[in-house]
């Protein structure tokens, strides 16, 4: 009966291309070392979910591995970059209309360029984000949120380099009977952060936003248009600091055969 509660998914693809004539070694398909100099591209993905209680209704919860490695042979030289993380979710349904969600997450981004030393960087990380959702029915859903997140940036010539990002938001979804659905969301971001501005270590540790005071906001429109149609009209807009506010539309239409 407890044992019925645990399941587990495991996922592994690579993609690699190598110089080396040694075919056991050509052959191996966990050798996903970036530094080898043998080495000329590499995409490797690895990711382990253990799941408890996943099918239950009132309480469960899951542990993620993840690694995920990238290596490229680029005209001015090699650029690699390196991702594992471990993660930790949780869901509560307190009663059938209140719902409690949980993460954890701390982890390592790297990054080496030949050529661009200067966004080279070694991210350490970590952040948690509970969540409490409200949903009465199948029509309306909303979700409020706050997320905290410490990154460190250890690599010797930029030790120092720390970001503390703070980020509070609210979603709500409407869905409309047999026609489409309404989401719109809003999010409030302080940041703290005392490297350089202006390089690819600063968008790397702020998420693309800035130093301060940030606002970011969306709207997204599903319908139907007839049997086998799909209108999205999509809406994002971003605010940092003193820049003026960034906005972007897109409008997709799908078609069902």
């Amino acid at each position: 009966k407890f044992l019925s509660r645990l399941s587990n998914q495991f996922v592994y693809s690579i993609d690699r291309k190598i110089q080396r004539t040694d075919l056991l070694q050509a052959f191996d398909p966990f050798f996903t070392e970036v530094a080898d100099t043998s080495l000329v591209t590499l995409t490797s993905s690895f990711r382990n979910t253990f799941f408890f209680n996943r099918s239950s209704s009132k309480i469960g919860g899951d542990y993620t591995y993840q690694d995920t490695r990238t290596k490229t042979q680029l005209a001015n030289g090699f650029e690699s970059r390196t991702r594992v993380s471990h993660g930790f979710k949780v869901r509560w349904n307190i009663t059938k209309s209140f719902t409690f969600n949980s993460e954890y997450e701390l982890g390592i981004k790297s990054s080496v360029s030949d050529f661009f030393n200067n966004n080279n960087y070694e991210i350490h990380y970590y952040f948690l984000e509970p969540q409490l959702v409200f949903q009465p029915g199948t029509k309306f859903r909303v979700r409020g949120s706050f997320r905290y997140t410490e990154k460190d940036n250890q690599l010797a010539e930029n030790l120092g380099q720390m970001a503390i990002l703070r980020d509070a938001g609210v979603e709500a979804k409407y869905n409309i009977l047999q026609r489409g659905s309404i989401n719109a969301s809003f999010n409030f971001i302080s940041i703290t952060y005392n490297g350089l501005q202006g390089n690819t270590v600063e968008f790397e540790m702020l998420d693309g936003l800035k130093n301060g005071a940030n606002f970011t906001w969306a709207v997204l429109f599903q319908t139907k248009l007839g049997k086998n149609m799909q209108l999205n009209l999509q809406y994002n807009g971003r605010k940092s600091g003193d820049n003026e506010a960034i906005h972007t539309g897109n409008v997709q239409v799908r078609a069902f055969f």
